[in-house]
């Protein structure tokens, strides 16, 4: 065997060079290929020094040629930068990240497996306190940390358990360990998030929209629809609207189910307010006609009417209707004014049952007081009288009417 064989196969071993690849390219028996790059090695030795080389120095120079095989082994697994690096780069480049990511997050820029990794540290001595580093900040070890996230995430007990592959007691045991380092409030937060995640799945799974759908609805349609109406945009049923809005703390104005007693209480003062400004009637008869169910029905959760315009700060006894009608009374409807107050109406508002919707049951009594009917009142004004509002009980009239005349008539015939 010459110099150059021996050289060539002492630098494709140290270079890593696999076995099988060692084989097919050098016709010699496996077992010498280590005994031959020794050898080589053996003699730049002898004639960098002069001197006999013992047992000690053989051992040594066997373990630094098996050690320098087993780093370019490591190193033909990695690309740094789209080439394969030397050792001094990814010494420095495992260096330079260590302690702020974790193991695995090194592998996915050098593009090799987990143990490459391992291996490389532990022959360059390179120390990951990033584990020891998580664990200072957070309180969690990776386990820990794990669970937290799938608990967020909106999964349940069991379905941690069936994810991690052990029983739910080892994952009630991990809640347990994780609610005693962050604290019961963080824990609660945790699962808040986690119901919360729960809820916008199933209304995910129900609407077949994508979550950034459904917030952006919810968004655009908080205080200006009903529950029931962000529930039919969406696509799901209102009960997982209604406990969104209760998980998340949205207010919606529009609808009280998801509101506490006090937060529905301020709601309903400040729709009195808001109608108070906007000069509307709030004496009792007109809210009951027309805010029933939005104002007139809720307030039992004052204690009365009366309670719920004093907590909206204003004086009950100025806008109670027998104190209006009283104002009547005392002259406050002249011929004038009544016919300036025709003036001012529409066609369809001067009719009785009009009038009294309205609240102008003082001007109905001052109609029929001088002129003795709202029809003559609008011939008066030269407008055109629409007549009283169709109801059952008129029509029953009418029947009634033209069946005594059909009966009558029929008897002259006779």
């Amino acid at each position: 065997m010459g110099a150059d064989f021996i050289n060539n196969l002492y630098e494709d071993y140290v270079n890593g060079v696999l076995i099988r690849d060692l084989k097919k390219k050098y016709p010699v028996d496996s077992s010498l290929f280590f005994r031959l790059c020794l050898e080589h090695h053996m003699d730049d030795i002898r004639l960098s020094f002069d001197g006999d080389i013992t047992d000690k120095h053989i051992k040594t120079i066997s373990k630094e040629i098996k050690g320098r095989r087993e780093v370019s082994k490591i190193l033909n697994k990695m690309t740094l930068n789209g080439h394969r690096p030397t050792e001094e780069e990814a010494a420095l480049f495992i260096a330079s990240n260590a302690g702020s990511v974790s193991d695995a997050s090194l592998c996915i820029p050098l593009g090799c497996p987990l143990t490459t990794i391992k291996r490389f540290m532990r022959i360059s001595r390179i120390s990951n306190d990033f584990a020891q580093h998580r664990k200072n900040v957070s309180g969690l070890t990776l386990a820990q940390e794990e669970v937290l996230l799938d608990l967020k995430r909106g999964l349940r007990k069991k379905e941690i358990a069936g994810l991690k592959s052990v029983t739910p007691g080892c994952v009630s045991g991990y809640l347990k360990r994780i609610r005693r380092i962050i604290g019961q409030d963080g824990f609660d937060e945790a699962v808040r998030e986690g119901c919360v995640a729960r809820i916008l799945n199933e209304m995910v799974e129900k609407s077949d929209r994508s979550s950034d759908d459904i917030k952006k609805i919810i968004d655009e349609s908080v205080n200006v629809k009903l529950n029931k109406d962000i529930a039919a945009e969406i696509g799901c049923p209102i009960r997982c609207v209604n406990e969104y809005f209760r998980l998340t703390g949205i207010v919606n104005e529009m609808n009280m189910i998801t509101m506490e007693f006090d937060q529905r209480r301020d709601i309903i003062v400040k729709r009195v307010k808001q109608l108070h400004e906007e000069g509307v009637p709030l004496y009792s008869g007109y809210i009951k006609r027309n805010y029933r169910k939005e104002i007139y029905n809720r307030a039992d959760m004052f204690g009365g009417y009366r309670n719920l315009i004093e907590a909206a700060g204003l004086n009950y006894d100025e806008i109670k209707l027998w104190t209006v009608n009283r104002k009547y009374h005392r002259g406050y409807w002249s011929r004038d004014r009544v016919v300036e107050r025709g003036m001012a109406m529409n066609a369809e508002d001067l009719t009785p049952k009009r009038l009294c919707e309205m609240g102008e049951s003082g001007l109905y009594n001052a109609i029929k007081k001088y002129y003795g009917s709202v029809k003559e009142f609008a011939d008066h004004l030269g407008v055109e009288y629409k007549g009283r509002y169709r109801t059952n009980a008129g029509q029953k009239r009418k029947r009634k009417g033209r069946d005594n005349d059909g009966g009558q008539d029929a008897q002259h015939e006779q």
